[in-house]
Protein backbone atom coordinates (compact mmCIF):
# COMPACT_ATOMS: atom_id res chain seq x y z
CA UNK A 1 0.00 0.00 0.00
CA UNK A 2 2.96 2.36 0.63
CA UNK A 3 5.31 1.14 -1.45
CA UNK A 4 5.35 4.02 -3.40
CA UNK A 5 6.50 6.21 -0.39
CA UNK A 6 10.30 7.97 -0.64
CA UNK A 7 11.73 9.68 1.74
CA UNK A 8 13.29 9.07 5.33
CA UNK A 9 11.50 7.44 7.51
CA UNK A 10 10.77 6.49 11.22
CA UNK A 11 9.37 3.03 11.85
CA UNK A 12 9.45 2.17 15.53
CA UNK A 13 11.08 4.17 18.79
CA UNK A 14 11.84 1.94 21.19
CA UNK A 15 13.16 3.30 24.75
CA UNK A 16 14.81 1.21 27.36
CA UNK A 17 15.33 2.26 31.11
CA UNK A 18 16.27 -0.62 33.96
CA UNK A 19 13.44 -3.38 33.11
CA UNK A 20 11.08 -0.81 31.63
CA UNK A 21 11.03 -0.12 27.84
CA UNK A 22 8.15 2.06 25.69
CA UNK A 23 7.87 1.15 22.04
CA UNK A 24 6.26 3.54 19.29
CA UNK A 25 5.25 2.20 15.88
CA UNK A 26 4.90 4.92 13.38
CA UNK A 27 2.88 4.84 10.32
CA UNK A 28 4.41 5.50 6.74
CA UNK A 29 2.39 8.74 6.61
CA UNK A 30 1.06 10.11 9.42
CA UNK A 31 1.17 9.36 12.96
CA UNK A 32 -0.66 11.43 16.23
CA UNK A 33 0.56 11.00 19.76
CA UNK A 34 -2.20 11.92 21.84
CA UNK A 35 -2.25 12.84 25.07
CA UNK A 36 1.13 14.38 25.66
CA UNK A 37 1.82 17.69 27.44
CA UNK A 38 4.29 20.31 26.54
CA UNK A 39 7.16 18.40 28.46
CA UNK A 40 6.57 15.07 27.11
CA UNK A 41 6.66 16.75 23.48
CA UNK A 42 9.78 18.19 24.41
CA UNK A 43 11.13 14.68 25.70
CA UNK A 44 9.83 12.55 22.27
CA UNK A 45 10.85 15.17 20.19
CA UNK A 46 14.44 15.24 21.68
CA UNK A 47 14.93 11.06 21.74
CA UNK A 48 14.02 10.86 18.14
CA UNK A 49 16.49 13.55 17.11
CA UNK A 50 19.15 12.06 19.89
CA UNK A 51 19.16 9.03 18.74
CA UNK A 52 19.86 10.40 15.07
CA UNK A 53 22.68 12.39 16.46
CA UNK A 54 24.03 10.21 19.76
CA UNK A 55 23.18 12.67 22.51
CA UNK A 56 20.73 10.25 23.84
CA UNK A 57 21.12 6.86 25.06
CA UNK A 58 18.88 3.78 25.93
CA UNK A 59 17.23 4.63 22.72
CA UNK A 60 16.98 2.33 19.33
CA UNK A 61 15.08 3.40 16.70
CA UNK A 62 14.22 1.85 13.37
CA UNK A 63 13.96 4.01 9.99
CA UNK A 64 14.33 3.96 6.50
CA UNK A 65 16.26 6.44 4.59
CA UNK A 66 15.92 8.25 1.10
CA UNK A 67 17.95 5.16 -0.49
CA UNK A 68 15.10 2.87 1.12
CA UNK A 69 17.74 1.08 2.97
CA UNK A 70 16.48 -0.22 6.37
CA UNK A 71 18.42 0.37 9.27
CA UNK A 72 18.22 0.07 13.05
CA UNK A 73 20.23 2.63 15.06
CA UNK A 74 20.94 1.29 19.02
CA UNK A 75 22.70 3.62 21.61
CA UNK A 76 23.64 2.22 23.96
CA UNK A 77 24.55 2.87 27.90
CA UNK A 78 27.62 4.30 26.56
CA UNK A 79 28.91 5.45 22.64
CA UNK A 80 30.94 2.72 22.53
CA UNK A 81 28.50 0.24 23.09
CA UNK A 82 26.21 2.44 19.98
CA UNK A 83 25.50 0.24 16.74
CA UNK A 84 23.68 0.99 13.44
CA UNK A 85 22.71 -2.30 11.50
CA UNK A 86 21.29 -2.97 8.14
CA UNK A 87 18.27 -5.08 8.93
CA UNK A 88 18.36 -6.79 5.30
CA UNK A 89 21.71 -8.05 5.74
CA UNK A 90 22.25 -7.60 9.33
CA UNK A 91 25.75 -6.60 8.64
CA UNK A 92 27.25 -3.74 10.81
CA UNK A 93 27.16 -0.06 8.99
CA UNK A 94 28.11 2.05 11.71
CA UNK A 95 31.26 3.28 9.89
CA UNK A 96 29.47 5.26 7.13
CA UNK A 97 27.98 7.44 9.99
CA UNK A 98 31.29 8.07 11.63
CA UNK A 99 31.62 11.53 12.35
CA UNK A 100 34.09 12.67 15.41
CA UNK A 101 34.30 9.36 16.69
CA UNK A 102 30.60 8.37 17.32
CA UNK A 103 27.68 7.26 14.73
CA UNK A 104 25.95 10.39 13.94
CA UNK A 105 23.08 10.31 11.56
CA UNK A 106 21.94 14.10 11.37
CA UNK A 107 25.96 15.01 10.82
CA UNK A 108 26.35 12.75 8.05
CA UNK A 109 23.28 14.47 6.25
CA UNK A 110 25.02 17.89 6.94
CA UNK A 111 22.58 18.94 10.05
CA UNK A 112 23.22 19.82 13.77
CA UNK A 113 20.80 18.16 16.71
CA UNK A 114 19.79 22.03 16.93
CA UNK A 115 19.35 22.53 12.99
CA UNK A 116 17.77 19.59 12.71
CA UNK A 117 15.01 20.15 15.91
CA UNK A 118 14.64 24.26 14.14
CA UNK A 119 13.87 22.89 10.43
CA UNK A 120 11.87 19.31 11.16
CA UNK A 121 9.36 21.05 14.31
CA UNK A 122 6.21 23.46 13.82
CA UNK A 123 4.89 24.26 16.92
CA UNK A 124 1.93 27.25 16.90
CA UNK A 125 4.43 29.86 17.27
CA UNK A 126 5.47 28.98 13.88
CA UNK A 127 2.08 28.99 12.60
CA UNK A 128 0.51 31.93 13.92
CA UNK A 129 0.60 35.30 16.22
CA UNK A 130 1.27 32.59 19.39
CA UNK A 131 4.17 34.20 20.87
CA UNK A 132 3.01 38.01 21.21
CA UNK A 133 0.28 35.96 23.22
CA UNK A 134 2.29 34.22 25.93
CA UNK A 135 4.88 37.13 26.20
CA UNK A 136 1.60 39.15 27.48
CA UNK A 137 0.97 36.45 29.85
CA UNK A 138 4.27 36.10 30.88
CA UNK A 139 4.98 39.93 31.28
CA UNK A 140 2.06 40.23 33.48
CA UNK A 141 3.82 38.29 36.34
CA UNK A 142 6.06 39.06 39.09
CA UNK A 143 9.31 38.91 36.77
CA UNK A 144 11.71 38.83 39.89
CA UNK A 145 10.00 35.54 40.94
CA UNK A 146 9.14 34.59 37.41
CA UNK A 147 12.52 34.47 36.35
CA UNK A 148 14.16 33.20 39.39
CA UNK A 149 11.74 30.30 38.95
CA UNK A 150 12.75 29.94 35.57
CA UNK A 151 16.52 30.10 36.13
CA UNK A 152 15.65 27.23 38.69
CA UNK A 153 13.92 24.56 36.92
CA UNK A 154 16.69 25.07 34.18
CA UNK A 155 19.64 24.04 36.95
CA UNK A 156 16.91 21.46 38.50
CA UNK A 157 16.26 19.27 34.46
CA UNK A 158 20.07 19.58 33.78
CA UNK A 159 20.53 18.11 36.78
CA UNK A 160 18.02 16.03 36.47
CA UNK A 161 19.60 14.86 33.48
CA UNK A 162 22.90 14.33 34.91
CA UNK A 163 22.07 11.97 37.86
CA UNK A 164 19.93 9.74 35.50
CA UNK A 165 23.29 8.98 33.22
CA UNK A 166 23.69 5.81 33.73
CA UNK A 167 27.08 5.00 35.70
CA UNK A 168 30.35 6.10 34.23
CA UNK A 169 32.73 4.07 32.09
CA UNK A 170 36.45 3.23 33.09
CA UNK A 171 38.84 4.92 33.52
CA UNK A 172 41.16 5.98 30.62
CA UNK A 173 37.90 5.99 27.94
CA UNK A 174 38.45 9.82 27.76
CA UNK A 175 40.94 11.22 25.46
CA UNK A 176 43.79 12.46 27.89
CA UNK A 177 43.86 16.01 25.32
CA UNK A 178 39.82 16.22 25.95
CA UNK A 179 39.83 15.40 29.79
CA UNK A 180 42.73 18.69 29.53
CA UNK A 181 40.06 20.96 27.17
CA UNK A 182 37.65 20.47 30.18
CA UNK A 183 39.91 20.87 33.05
CA UNK A 184 40.84 24.12 31.02
CA UNK A 185 37.04 25.01 30.70
CA UNK A 186 36.12 23.87 34.19
CA UNK A 187 39.19 26.43 35.66
CA UNK A 188 37.91 29.46 33.70
CA UNK A 189 34.74 29.10 34.67
CA UNK A 190 35.49 28.98 38.50
CA UNK A 191 37.95 31.74 38.08
CA UNK A 192 35.30 33.64 36.45
CA UNK A 193 33.16 32.79 39.41
CA UNK A 194 35.40 34.20 41.94
CA UNK A 195 35.64 37.30 39.87
CA UNK A 196 31.99 38.21 39.34
CA UNK A 197 31.71 37.39 43.19
CA UNK A 198 34.55 39.97 44.28
CA UNK A 199 33.22 41.95 41.53
CA UNK A 200 29.70 42.37 43.09
CA UNK A 201 31.08 42.82 46.10
CA UNK A 202 33.31 45.44 45.81
CA UNK A 203 30.71 47.27 43.21
CA UNK A 204 28.17 47.05 45.76
CA UNK A 205 30.45 48.98 48.47
CA UNK A 206 31.03 51.39 45.52
CA UNK A 207 27.72 52.20 44.39
CA UNK A 208 26.08 52.39 48.06
CA UNK A 209 29.50 55.19 48.54
CA UNK A 210 28.27 56.71 45.61
CA UNK A 211 24.94 56.97 45.79
CA UNK A 212 25.35 58.45 49.73
CA UNK A 213 27.84 61.37 47.88
CA UNK A 214 25.16 61.92 44.89
CA UNK A 215 22.72 62.24 48.06
CA UNK A 216 24.59 64.43 49.84
CA UNK A 217 25.71 66.88 47.44
CA UNK A 218 21.96 66.94 46.30
CA UNK A 219 21.17 68.40 49.71
CA UNK A 220 23.85 70.44 50.03
CA UNK A 221 23.69 72.13 47.24
CA UNK A 222 20.11 72.40 46.79
CA UNK A 223 18.86 70.48 44.15
CA UNK A 224 22.16 70.42 42.23
CA UNK A 225 23.19 66.63 41.13
CA UNK A 226 27.28 65.45 40.92
CA UNK A 227 27.80 63.83 37.46
CA UNK A 228 31.08 62.60 38.81
CA UNK A 229 29.76 59.95 41.68
CA UNK A 230 26.95 59.27 39.67
CA UNK A 231 28.90 58.72 37.07
CA UNK A 232 31.22 56.26 39.30
CA UNK A 233 28.19 54.34 40.59
CA UNK A 234 27.24 53.64 36.46
CA UNK A 235 30.53 52.34 35.51
CA UNK A 236 30.53 50.03 38.67
CA UNK A 237 27.41 48.81 38.20
CA UNK A 238 28.56 48.28 34.60
CA UNK A 239 31.33 46.21 35.92
CA UNK A 240 29.54 43.83 37.96
CA UNK A 241 27.36 43.48 34.74
CA UNK A 242 30.38 42.73 32.64
CA UNK A 243 31.66 40.14 35.04
CA UNK A 244 28.64 38.15 35.87
CA UNK A 245 27.98 37.91 31.49
CA UNK A 246 31.90 36.52 31.54
CA UNK A 247 31.01 33.93 34.28
CA UNK A 248 27.85 33.24 31.98
CA UNK A 249 29.89 32.79 29.08
CA UNK A 250 32.44 31.27 30.88
CA UNK A 251 30.24 28.47 32.42
CA UNK A 252 28.48 28.26 28.52
CA UNK A 253 31.94 26.59 27.36
CA UNK A 254 32.41 24.64 30.17
CA UNK A 255 29.11 22.56 29.28
CA UNK A 256 30.43 22.34 25.63
CA UNK A 257 33.75 21.10 26.52
CA UNK A 258 31.60 18.68 28.54
CA UNK A 259 29.59 18.08 25.92
CA UNK A 260 32.42 17.52 23.61
CA UNK A 261 33.75 14.80 25.83
CA UNK A 262 30.20 13.03 26.49
CA UNK A 263 29.98 13.70 29.83
CA UNK A 264 27.28 16.01 31.60
CA UNK A 265 29.43 17.53 34.64
CA UNK A 266 33.06 18.56 35.83
CA UNK A 267 31.94 15.79 39.10
CA UNK A 268 31.27 12.95 36.49
CA UNK A 269 34.78 13.61 34.82
CA UNK A 270 36.69 13.30 38.11
CA UNK A 271 34.34 9.91 39.21
CA UNK A 272 35.43 8.49 35.66
CA UNK A 273 39.09 9.41 36.14
CA UNK A 274 38.84 8.06 39.82
CA UNK A 275 37.07 4.96 38.43
CA UNK A 276 34.65 5.08 40.94
CA UNK A 277 30.63 4.44 39.93
CA UNK A 278 29.43 5.75 43.28
CA UNK A 279 25.91 4.20 42.61
CA UNK A 280 23.98 4.80 45.60
CA UNK A 281 25.09 8.05 45.95
CA UNK A 282 23.93 8.91 42.53
CA UNK A 283 21.00 7.47 43.28
CA UNK A 284 20.18 9.26 46.25
CA UNK A 285 21.47 12.95 44.66
CA UNK A 286 18.63 11.79 41.60
CA UNK A 287 15.97 11.30 44.02
CA UNK A 288 16.80 14.97 45.57
CA UNK A 289 17.22 16.19 42.34
CA UNK A 290 13.39 15.11 41.23
CA UNK A 291 11.80 16.27 44.21
CA UNK A 292 13.45 20.05 43.60
CA UNK A 293 12.42 19.51 40.07
CA UNK A 294 8.63 18.71 41.07
CA UNK A 295 8.52 21.82 43.29
CA UNK A 296 10.23 24.23 41.29
CA UNK A 297 7.54 22.74 38.06
CA UNK A 298 4.45 23.10 40.01
CA UNK A 299 6.08 26.84 40.87
CA UNK A 300 6.58 27.20 37.23
CA UNK A 301 3.35 26.06 36.12
CA UNK A 302 1.55 28.41 38.58
CA UNK A 303 3.16 31.58 36.96
CA UNK A 304 3.76 30.62 33.42
CA UNK A 305 0.95 27.52 32.67
CA UNK A 306 2.30 25.19 29.89
CA UNK A 307 5.09 27.61 28.54
CA UNK A 308 7.97 25.60 28.49
CA UNK A 309 10.61 26.76 30.52
CA UNK A 310 13.22 27.26 27.83
CA UNK A 311 10.54 28.76 25.47
CA UNK A 312 10.48 31.81 28.24
CA UNK A 313 13.94 32.06 28.86
CA UNK A 314 14.41 32.40 24.86
CA UNK A 315 12.49 35.05 24.88
CA UNK A 316 13.24 36.98 28.30
CA UNK A 317 14.25 40.51 26.54
CA UNK A 318 10.45 40.57 24.85
CA UNK A 319 8.47 39.76 28.30
CA UNK A 320 10.83 42.49 30.09
CA UNK A 321 10.20 44.56 27.90
CA UNK A 322 6.70 44.09 27.59
CA UNK A 323 6.60 44.14 31.46
CA UNK A 324 8.14 47.44 31.64
CA UNK A 325 5.52 48.78 29.30
CA UNK A 326 2.72 47.56 31.29
CA UNK A 327 4.36 49.00 34.35
CA UNK A 328 2.63 52.41 34.97
CA UNK A 329 -0.63 51.09 32.64
CA UNK A 330 -4.00 51.02 33.90
CA UNK A 331 -5.44 48.01 35.82
CA UNK A 332 -7.93 47.19 32.87
CA UNK A 333 -4.82 46.94 30.47
CA UNK A 334 -2.86 44.44 32.60
CA UNK A 335 -5.03 41.46 31.63
CA UNK A 336 -3.85 38.25 30.82
CA UNK A 337 -4.59 37.46 27.18
CA UNK A 338 -7.36 34.68 27.35
CA UNK A 339 -6.33 33.24 23.18
CA UNK A 340 -3.93 34.88 20.47
CA UNK A 341 -5.22 36.71 17.91
CA UNK A 342 -6.70 33.69 16.01
CA UNK A 343 -5.12 32.82 12.84
CA UNK A 344 -6.38 32.06 9.12
CA UNK A 345 -6.34 29.16 7.56
CA UNK A 346 -4.96 30.61 4.10
CA UNK A 347 -2.00 31.47 6.21
CA UNK A 348 -1.90 28.39 7.99
CA UNK A 349 -1.90 26.21 4.49
CA UNK A 350 0.78 28.56 3.62
CA UNK A 351 3.18 28.03 5.65
CA UNK A 352 2.85 23.97 6.30
CA UNK A 353 3.43 23.58 2.55
CA UNK A 354 6.50 25.85 2.95
CA UNK A 355 7.79 23.69 5.61
CA UNK A 356 6.61 20.35 3.99
CA UNK A 357 8.63 21.73 0.48
CA UNK A 358 11.92 22.37 2.55
CA UNK A 359 12.02 19.43 4.36
CA UNK A 360 11.61 17.40 1.09
CA UNK A 361 15.66 18.09 0.68
CA UNK A 362 17.03 19.46 3.93
CA UNK A 363 19.95 18.12 3.91
CA UNK A 364 23.21 19.00 2.76
CA UNK A 365 22.69 15.93 -0.07
CA UNK A 366 19.19 16.98 -0.75
CA UNK A 367 18.06 14.32 2.05
CA UNK A 368 14.37 14.18 3.15
CA UNK A 369 13.85 14.25 6.93
CA UNK A 370 10.33 13.73 8.56
CA UNK A 371 8.16 16.87 9.79
CA UNK A 372 7.50 17.00 13.41
CA UNK A 373 4.04 18.65 14.63
CA UNK A 374 4.64 19.91 18.02
CA UNK A 375 1.04 20.90 19.08
CA UNK A 376 0.91 23.35 16.28
CA UNK A 377 -3.05 24.18 16.05
CA UNK A 378 -3.33 25.10 19.55
CA UNK A 379 -4.73 28.75 18.99
CA UNK A 380 -7.01 27.81 15.53
CA UNK A 381 -10.14 28.46 16.20
CA UNK A 382 -12.46 24.96 15.84
CA UNK A 383 -13.98 25.94 12.40
CA UNK A 384 -10.28 26.19 10.92
CA UNK A 385 -8.84 22.90 13.02
CA UNK A 386 -10.97 20.63 11.36
CA UNK A 387 -10.17 21.98 7.64
CA UNK A 388 -6.47 21.98 8.40
CA UNK A 389 -6.12 18.15 9.81
CA UNK A 390 -7.58 17.18 6.64
CA UNK A 391 -4.68 18.77 4.96
CA UNK A 392 -2.25 17.32 7.09
CA UNK A 393 -3.71 14.13 6.17
CA UNK A 394 -3.72 14.78 2.95
CA UNK A 395 -0.40 16.19 2.28
CA UNK A 396 1.94 13.14 4.85
CA UNK A 397 3.72 10.85 3.49
CA UNK A 398 6.06 13.12 1.22
CA UNK A 399 7.68 13.77 3.87
CA UNK A 400 5.91 11.34 6.79
CA UNK A 401 3.93 13.52 9.70
CA UNK A 402 4.36 12.87 13.53
CA UNK A 403 1.88 14.42 15.50
CA UNK A 404 2.09 15.24 19.20
CA UNK A 405 -0.90 16.85 20.86
CA UNK A 406 -2.93 17.03 23.83
CA UNK A 407 -6.26 17.95 21.69
CA UNK A 408 -8.63 15.83 22.12
CA UNK A 409 -10.01 17.53 18.75
CA UNK A 410 -6.92 16.07 17.19
CA UNK A 411 -7.36 12.69 18.78
CA UNK A 412 -10.94 12.08 18.06
CA UNK A 413 -10.14 13.09 14.30
CA UNK A 414 -7.30 10.39 14.35
CA UNK A 415 -9.11 7.53 15.92
CA UNK A 416 -11.91 8.12 12.85
CA UNK A 417 -8.92 8.24 10.76
CA UNK A 418 -7.17 5.51 11.65
CA UNK A 419 -10.35 3.47 11.05
CA UNK A 420 -9.42 3.50 7.32
CA UNK A 421 -5.71 3.05 8.09
CA UNK A 422 -4.81 6.27 7.11
CA UNK A 423 -3.63 7.45 10.48
CA UNK A 424 -2.15 5.53 13.56
CA UNK A 425 -2.72 6.74 16.79
CA UNK A 426 -0.91 6.63 19.64
CA UNK A 427 -2.50 7.20 23.20
CA UNK A 428 -0.11 6.27 26.28
CA UNK A 429 -1.85 5.23 29.05
CA UNK A 430 -0.34 8.42 30.90
CA UNK A 431 1.99 10.59 30.23
CA UNK A 432 3.89 9.86 33.51
CA UNK A 433 5.19 6.74 32.24
CA UNK A 434 6.20 8.43 29.06
CA UNK A 435 8.47 11.10 30.85
CA UNK A 436 9.96 8.71 33.02
CA UNK A 437 10.89 6.30 30.39
CA UNK A 438 12.10 9.38 28.13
Amino acid sequence: MHADLVGMRFERLTLVQGRHALTLGFHPCLTVVAGVGPEEREGLTGELLGALAGTRRGATLELVDDSGQQFSIHRGEAAKDDQIIDRDSGAAIGQQFAVGGRFDVLATMGLTAAEARNRARLSASDLGDHDQAVISRLANQDQHQLWSAAERLLVCNVRVDVESQPPDEATGQIDAEVVGHVEESHNAYVAATRRARSATRIGSGIICVGLAAVLAIFFATRGSVALAPLAVVVMAGLFMMGRHHEMRMAEMAEWDALAMAGISSYDQLSRIIDGGHADRIRRKRLAEALDEQADIAERWRSMAGDVPVKWALEHKVRVLAAAEQMADADDTERLWPARPTPVGQAEIAERLVVRLAQLRHVGGGGESFPLILDEPLADVDTSVKQWVLEMIGRSAGSPQVVYLTADEDVAAWARMEAIAGHVAIVEPASAASLVDLA
